[in-house]
């Protein structure tokens, strides 16, 4: 049950974080951003964290987002 929260949240997170660069400026000059917060174990821990990371990565080579990334400590 815990793991399964674990994922909705991280999954709300990734959710809300490319909502956010979505609604950034029309500014072309302006740059978009894109904040990514790991469950603990982070990238590599064969959950969704790993999705997650593959997008942020596509969206890093495709779309030019400046992308941040966050794990949590516990």
């Amino acid at each position: 049950m815990i793991k399964s929260k674990r994922i909705a949240v991280a999954a709300m997170a990734t959710v809300l974080a490319l909502a956010g660069a979505a609604c950034g400026s029309d500014d072309p000059a302006s740059e978009a951003f894109l904040g990514l917060a790991f469950d603990t174990g982070g990238r590599g821990d064969g959950t969704f964290n790993d999705a997650a990371g593959r997008g942020a990565d596509q969206a890093e080579s495709d779309l030019g987002v400046a992308v941040e990334e966050l794990e949590a400590n516990s």
